[in-house]
């Protein structure tokens, strides 16, 4: 008899290299805005695909769109700017570190995912999952 596993995507899929050099190409100005969209929508396409070959029930778009996993939640937002933080990783010395701080009263000025939901929509076939990240959640 044959037993049935359960199988969800936990986190980011692996990015594949043309999206990298793409976003590469892109932090150094020598892409442009709908480019880069452009090479997202290719990767996440191809990565639909394969969820679907593979016979997974829930499908994601492996977080292609992001920098990373948390930058849904700074690009959604406004009254953060760059700074630094005191970081002290375990019983280490204190250090520094390049952060997002609160410079103004934080404002909402888009959906966190919707840049990213009305892709799946169009494109996935089964039920999508898209995450972000937890209230809770803090570097280290």
């Amino acid at each position: 008899m044959r037993q049935a596993y359960r199988a969800d995507t936990i986190g980011s899929l692996l990015r594949p290299p043309e999206l990298l050099q793409a976003r590469a190409a892109y932090e150094q100005g020598d892409l442009t805005d709908e480019q880069l969209h452009q090479v997202e929508d290719t990767a996440v396409l191809q990565a639909l695909a394969l969820q679907r070959q593979v016979g997974l029930d829930v499908v994601t778009d492996g977080e292609y769109r992001r920098a990373e996993f948390r930058s849904v939640f700074d690009q959604a937002v406004e009254g953060l700017v760059q700074g630094t933080a005191p970081v002290r990783p375990g019983q280490g010395p204190e250090t520094v570190r390049p952060a997002l701080l609160i410079g103004a009263k934080v404002r909402q000025v888009r959906r966190m995912t919707a840049h990213e939901s009305s892709f799946l929509q169009q494109h996935a076939s089964a039920l999508s999952l898209l995450k972000i990240p937890s209230g809770s959640w803090a570097p280290e």
